[in-house]
């Protein structure tokens, strides 16, 4: 009895090793054999990559520099009220003038400022008296018949007065014109050839020369008598000897001009004619 509980004893104990065996995952040798258990022992490695962050949850690197602002004073002109000084299309300008004889004369110029030819140029002058009462008024037209443009013409206004011509202490001139007229004829020359003075007249000979296709009719030279400084002191006018120049032909003149008393220091001459068509 005593053998059969020793074997009972021996079968109890290697039952509870064998379940010790088990739930400890270890290795446990039966009748001799061994049996091998793999276990897993550890987690499975993975081999996946990670994805790149999307577009949404990615915040690039920003490599733009941002330009400097460029500072600066601004260059401010302030405004003017200086009006800009108006010029007249003609515009008369006055140089010598002088009581003889009981007339009151004035000579001067008359400058065209404008692109535009201007025929039957008139002058008029209104004479003052020491109250600024007008004592009299007189005109006269330029010496030229047709003005050119950006050119000048002369003039002699002569104003019978009488006995108040003394009283005249000051005098106002306006000038009037026909803007656009036609040009005159251009093919013209006028030579000064000789200058002399007799009984209080000086005069200037020459000849004028028609240098175009068409006759010329009532040829008109005109002088002017300048100072030393530019100022013109007299001026007078004459017509050619020929009443007719032929094209290509040419004809003499003599003006005679009085009253220069003062003397003058150069002359400057114009032409102008009609030509027949």
């Amino acid at each position: 009895m005593f053998h059969r509980d020793n074997n009972l004893l021996i079968l109890a104990a290697i039952l509870v090793m064998l379940i010790i065996s088990l739930a400890c995952g270890g290795t446990t040798t039966v009748g001799g054999s061994a049996e091998a258990t793999v276990a897993n022992l550890t987690e499975p490695i993975s081999n996946e990559i990670t994805p790149p962050l999307t577009a949404t949850d990615q915040k690039p690197i920003s490599n733009t520099v941002s330009p400097a602002i460029p500072t600066f004073t601004p260059s401010i002109v302030p405004p003017t009220n200086t009006p800009t000084p108006s010029v007249p299309p003609l515009e008369v300008v006055a140089g010598r003038d002088y009581i003889r004889y009981g007339y009151l004369h004035i000579v001067g110029e008359v400058i065209n400022n404008t692109d535009y030819w201007y025929d039957f140029v008139k002058v008029v002058a209104t004479f003052y008296d020491s109250d600024g009462k007008v004592l009299g008024s007189d005109f006269t037209y330029i010496e030229l018949d047709e003005l050119p443009p950006h050119g000048k013409g002369v003039f002699v206004l002569s104003s019978d007065v009488g006995d108040a011509a003394a009283s005249v202490v000051s005098y106002k001139l306006q000038v009037q014109g026909n803007q656009g007229a036609s040009p005159p004829y251009t093919d013209l020359n006028v030579r000064v050839d000789r200058e002399y003075s007799q009984y209080d007249y000086y005069h200037i000979v020459g000849e004028v020369t028609n240098t175009g296709d068409l006759d010329c009719e009532f040829t008109k030279i005109v002088a002017g008598f300048y100072d030393a400084e530019g100022n013109i002191i007299g001026a007078d006018f004459t017509y050619a000897e020929l009443d007719r120049i032929p094209a290509k032909g040419s004809s003499p003149f003599d003006l005679a001009m009085g009253d220069l008393d003062d003397g003058y220091d150069h002359i400057e001459v114009w032409v102008q004619c009609h030509p027949v068509r």
